[in-house]
């Protein structure tokens, strides 16, 4: 099943012979972010604030 990345987790986990949890557990180790919170910025970048340094203006 795919979604809208393209791909489904189900699929890329079994691709890379991990379960689903291992495959996010190192997704945010290397990342840093969560899941959702990585693609929050594709779907809504609005919902993210302006960096410190644009507020002080």
């Amino acid at each position: 099943m795919t979604h809208r990345g393209g791909v489904g987790v189900e699929q890329l986990a079994a691709e890379v012979g991990w379960s689903r949890k291992r495959l996010w557990s190192r997704f945010r180790s290397r990342i840093g972010l969560s899941r959702k919170c990585a693609a929050r910025p594709a779907v809504d970048p609005v919902a993210w604030p302006a960096p410190a340094y644009l507020a002080r203006a």
